[in-house]
């Protein structure tokens, strides 16, 4: 009988230790820090859902909206630029899927902006399929 209580009397201190050592443990997973905000410790905040529930929307101007972009300048002066090599894997076989008009304009002390309409090539590699548009080194993307 006696081995029988002392028994009981351990289990329940074990279970006093347990709850005890628990609550030490969610204690140590705080971030204490006086400069801390209390936003930062997310995982310790109870989930909760809102009340209202907002429709997801998609960012930015409605579709079909025409921007505003400057005007193109009509000129005669233009330059193509091919894709010649893979940039990841330098491969030269290549596949023209399309093309992207830009126009630079060169603007000389006098200040008559002189423009060049230069069309890339946007390339797809054969090899690794990356797809880039073909640069020459000198015309900015």
């Amino acid at each position: 009988e006696k081995i029988i209580e002392e028994f009981l009397e351990l289990y329940k201190e074990n279970e006093k230790i347990k709850k005890e050592k628990e609550a030490l443990e969610k204690e140590l997973r705080k971030y204490k820090n006086p400069n801390t905000p209390p936003s930062a410790n997310q995982h310790l905040k109870p989930a909760f859902s809102k009340a209202v529930e907002v429709k997801p929307h998609r960012r930015g101007a409605p579709a079909g909206h025409a921007g505003t972009n400057k005007p193109k300048i009509e000129t005669s002066n233009e330059r193509h630029i091919f894709g010649k090599e893979c940039p990841n894997c330098q491969s030269k076989s290549l596949e023209v899927i399309g093309q992207k008009v830009q126009q630079q304009e060169e603007i000389p002390p006098e200040i008559q902006p002189e423009a060049v309409n230069i069309t890339r090539d946007i390339c797809q590699c054969n090899k690794c399929n990356l797809k880039f548009l073909a640069r020459d080194n000198q015309t900015p993307l």
